[in-house]
């Protein structure tokens, strides 16, 4: 009995001498007065009796659910990024909702997991607490494809500088799929064609006629936007680097891939397409005549003649069966009247009469050489028919020089004498004011050293195929001349021919 009682006494002091925070509720320490009614745990003591309280489990509150519904936004805006010390601005969409229904389709990512990383200011499509948001941008590879993505770190890992509200009500997971097709075509065509991802694409593209098939990731969000949300109209403050050059509407549709056809027929296409995107202000379409120098054996410089038919209208660009060659704005003949900054041109000319080389885009005619002392031969020309035209008179013109004694003469063709001495002999300058007056138009000259200009291929000869050069002697009023002639029976006896 002695031993229980000494038990008692020891546990009674125990309790009565022991921190309240640790054991619980209703412990009075004996230097104070004062009973605790929680205990460390966070435990509520149950009623007003501290000394037979009894220490319940504190209870977890539970949080408020995110109610369903709301509406999901779309936001366009932009992080910073630095590149061999100077900073850039890109730009990227956020799809943003507070429906835990819509989180379930798809990776969403959370807010504030990162500094900055917030709800924009004026977001109302539900409780901020409970939104989530995915994000949409794009990037440059190694092999300089530019290349889209949903949910790439760097654009969720950052905040949205400069956001803007696209759409108060879309479909998240409906506009999710219609990205995520729309990026992978994007990016295929990146992929198999010559266009390119460039950090800094090239502002003046379309009058300087390269850089064209550059764009920024910036430029990617444009032209996605443009594809995803054609009403959208973003403000003229709004300038991440490249915004301006948008990736084209058609590459997020259509594919681009030399199958059936080849990578340089592609890439015509789709440089096509780019320049249709372009705002022109036209301009009727001109046909000029100019020269450019050429070397004539060792050390000749004379000029040879040419023609350009230069537009700036982007819907003759597009024709079917024409290739147009990007004009320089510094090549623009002075006087053209259309608009400089996105002419194009094709050329025409010629270099050898009898192997029939010449005609439609000639590389010296349109890429080497400008055209110099370019005179304007008539404004409102068809393209499409001049080119038809041009090709119909060569196929004729080529074959009569190769069927007879025509022959083509690089430098000094001599003009027809009385002696009919070099009546055969053509050139390329000769064949310029031949053409023109094939077409109908006034052969004005271009000046410069033009050998043969003064010797025009005649029309005919652009116009009928001729099978001898009886016939054509013919046709040119040549008679055989006073050295030509027959020998007798007897070789022994001349008889000279003389010209009645």
């Amino acid at each position: 009995m002695k031993l229980i009682a000494i038990r008692l006494t020891v546990a009674w002091l125990v309790l009565h001498t022991t921190c309240p925070s640790v054991y619980g509720c209703g412990l009075r320490h004996p230097s104070s007065s004062v009973v605790d009614d929680v205990a460390s745990d966070g435990s509520i003591c149950e009623d007003n009796d501290h000394e037979h309280r009894v220490l319940l489990p504190r209870a977890t509150p539970k949080p408020t659910p995110c109610p369903t519904g709301g509406k999901t936004e779309v936001w366009i805006g932009f992080h910073s990024w630095k590149s061999n010390g100077y900073e850039f601005n890109q730009a990227k969409i956020w799809v943003i909702s507070s429906d835990p229904n819509k989180h379930r389709v798809g990776t969403w990512k959370d807010f504030g997991k990162k500094d900055k990383v917030v709800v924009p200011t004026g977001y109302q499509g539900g409780n901020k607490a409970c939104a989530k948001f995915f994000s949409i941008g794009a990037s440059g590879n190694a092999e300089k494809n530019l290349v889209g993505e949903v949910n790439r770190k760097s654009d969720y890992d950052n905040p949205l500088n400069g956001a803007v509200i696209v759409s108060k009500d879309v479909a998240p997971a409906t506009l999710r799929t219609k990205t995520e097709k729309a990026i992978r075509i994007m990016n295929s065509n990146f992929a198999n064609t010559v266009l390119e991802y460039e950090v800094y694409p090239w502002e003046s593209w379309y009058k300087d006629g390269y850089g064209w098939n550059e764009f920024s990731p910036s430029g990617c969000i444009s032209g996605l936007l443009g594809h995803l949300f054609p009403e959208f109209k973003i403000p003229n403050s709004y300038s991440p680097l490249g915004w301006f050059k948008p990736v084209p509407k058609i590459f997020f549709v259509k594919e681009y891939k030399p199958s059936s056809t080849t990578l340089e027929a592609e890439n015509t296409k789709v440089k096509n397409e780019v320049y249709k995107t372009q705002t022109c202000k036209g301009g009727s379409t001109e046909l000029w005549v100019g020269r450019h120098p050429i070397t004539v054996g060792p050390t000749l410089l004379v000029d040879h003649a040419k023609l350009w038919v230069i537009s700036s209208d982007p819907k003759q660009h597009v024709l079917p069966g024409i290739v147009w060659k990007d004009l320089r704005r510094d090549w623009v003949p002075e006087g053209y009247k259309g608009d400089k900054n996105c002419a194009k041109f094709f050329s025409i000319g010629v270099f050898d009469l009898e192997k029939g080389i010449g005609g439609i885009n000639i590389k010296e005619d349109y890429k080497e050489n400008p055209l110099y002392g370019a005179k304007p031969v008539r404004e409102g020309v068809d393209p499409a028919s001049i080119k038809t035209s041009v090709e119909q008179a060569n196929r004729i013109l080529f074959q009569n020089f190769a069927k007879t004694a025509l022959k083509h003469d690089t430098s000094f063709p001599r003009d027809k004498n009385d002696w009919a001495f070099g009546w055969n002999e053509y050139n390329s300058n000769g064949y310029i004011r031949g053409l023109l007056g094939y077409l109908g138009f006034s052969a004005y000259n271009p000046g410069g050293t033009l050998p043969g200009w003064s010797k025009p291929i005649p029309v005919q000869l652009f116009r009928t195929s001729y099978n001898s050069d009886a016939q054509v002697k013919e046709l040119l009023n040549i008679k055989d001349n006073i050295f030509e002639t027959s020998v007798a029976a007897d070789p022994m006896s001349l008889t000279l021919t003389l010209d009645p």
